[in-house]
Parts: C-alpha cells; structure tokens; sequence
C-alpha cells in the first residue's frame, strides 16, 4: 500500500590510481540523504509527493489502532521508533513518503588481516522505496545527479 516497487540500482566509484574510490563513494552516497541519515536530499525528490487520499487516509485510520505496536518493536527489537516518533504517524510516513537507502556497501579487501592498497572500486546498492506519482526512470536520474557524479560509474 503506497509504494509502487523498489528501483534499486548500484552506484560504483572507481579510479583506484588517483584517489580512493572508497572515499568518493561514502562522499556520494553522503549527498543521498541529509544530516538526519533518514531524510532524502535528492534535489525534486519530494516534488511529485501528494497527499494522501481521503479513501487511503480512511484505510489507515481503521487499521492503525489494530497495529500491535509492542509486538512490532519486540518483532525488531527496538525499544522506540526512529525520531520517538508515534506509530500513526509513521504509517502514514512509510505508505506516502519515498525513501533512499542503503542496502550493501563494498570495496576493498575484506578478507582476514589488512592491505595498505587502495581499492580499485567501492560499490553500494541503494534501494528507493516510490510512492504514487514517483516513478523509476526520474527517481533513479535524480539521485545519479549527485554532486559527485564524475566518480559514479
């Protein structure tokens, strides 16, 4: 309800002979959200957000109150939500806003003991969650406008 797939795409920094793919890529993905590390700062992303309707609203008033909040954060085992913030309100939050995460990271040697080499490539896959109005093709433009867009192969 409220989202319409999950582009998911994966942003590559490469150029390990003049400086650290690894770097540029955390400096990327960095211009993905804002300070928070939960709010999108994609430039236009929040753009095509609309309300939601009276019929969803209708929806989420009825079934929010036979949510069983307590088991939820037993479920994920957290003690509060992101913010404190109230369960109605994110509901509404996760069926009409997008959102831009992170779903793996790699670069480098990952294996047992350490290499002082540069990596030759950093990888991350990002997962967007749409809502109504958002589609794929813009969204992924958007965000593959970063303002390190030179390092992102």
């Amino acid at each position: 309800m409220g989202t319409r797939g999950r582009p998911r795409m994966s942003i590559r920094a490469t150029k390990a002979q003049l400086d650290s793919p690894a770097w540029h890529l955390v400096q990327a993905l960095n211009t993905l959200v804002k300070a928070d590390g939960h709010t999108p700062a994609v430039e236009g992303f929040f753009d095509k957000v609309r309300p939601l309707s009276p019929q969803l609203q209708e929806i989420l008033d009825q079934a929010i109150p036979r949510r069983d909040e307590a088991a939820a954060k037993r479920a994920l085992s957290v003690s509060r939500w992101y913010g404190d913030e109230v369960v109605a309100r994110l509901s509404h939050r996760l069926v009409s806003q997008p959102t831009i995460n992170i779903e793996g990271l790699v670069g480098g040697y990952t294996g047992p003991g350490g290499k002082t080499i540069l990596p030759n490539r950093a990888v991350a896959k990002i997962d967007v969650r749409l809502v109504p109005e958002h589609d794929r093709q813009g969204d992924a433009a958007a965000a593959e406008g970063s303002p390190h867009e030179a390092w992102l192969r």
